[in-house]
């Protein structure tokens, strides 16, 4: 592939949804990764949505604290504990400067690069119903209790203290134009390679 195909191969290849809207994931088999959430609330200024930002941001230590799940995320945040903080002067500044409608702007875009973030999981789909199928049984809720413990929605709902947390959560996905065996055996490498090069704190499959 050259260089200058790069930019309209990924906007082929990858797609995003949010985990309470799943209907235009495809159905054929691939690979994804749920990431948290980068939240943050416009309507208070700009402290508002620093202060609303770190507390999003602080899931993710408790996610990676908690028994259940633990990651390497846990290291780096030990290593560069989070801080948003910025001195009067300089917030009195960007208040002035920016409207609620361009901090209501700040807020979209940080969401839209929850991507960025490290991920909390990674995983392949394969079978009739592909990624959307994969995708909708991990933020389903016509399980049990016992049952939703062996789910990653489940899990990050007992570690975070909110049901149906995932829900709130992006996908990313990159279903395969691979078919027959080949397709599983496709998503399972590609799956094996980033477990290892993202180091997601909830994919143990080696």
């Amino acid at each position: 592939m050259l260089p200058s195909d790069l930019d309209r191969y990924v906007k082929q290849r990858v797609g995003f949804a949010h985990g309470a809207d799943l209907g235009g994931v495809p159905t054929q088999p691939g690979v994804y990764a749920w990431f948290l959430p980068l939240d943050s609330r416009s309507s208070a200024g700009v402290r508002g949505l620093l202060s609303s930002l770190e507390l999003s941001m602080n899931s993710i230590r408790d996610l990676c604290g908690s028994e259940a799940i633990v990651g390497a995320q846990e290291v780096a945040l030990r290593r560069a504990p989070l801080n948003f903080g910025l001195c009067n002067d300089t917030l009195n500044g960007i208040d002035q400067a920016l409207g609620p409608a361009d901090l209501e702007h700040v807020s979209t875009l940080l969401f839209a690069l929850s991507f960025l973030l490290p991920p909390i999981y990674v995983g392949m789909a394969r079978g009739e119903d592909g990624l959307r199928g994969r995708l909708r049984a991990h933020v389903s809720v016509g399980l049990t209790e016992e049952e939703r413990k062996g789910t990653l929605g489940g899990r990050l709902s007992s570690a975070l203290g909110e049901a149906k947390y995932l829900r709130r959560c992006t996908a990313l996905y990159v279903p395969l134009k691979v078919e027959g065996a080949a397709a599983a055996t496709t998503a399972r490498l590609l799956e094996h390679v980033l477990i290892r090069v993202l180091r997601p704190s909830e994919s143990k499959r080696g």
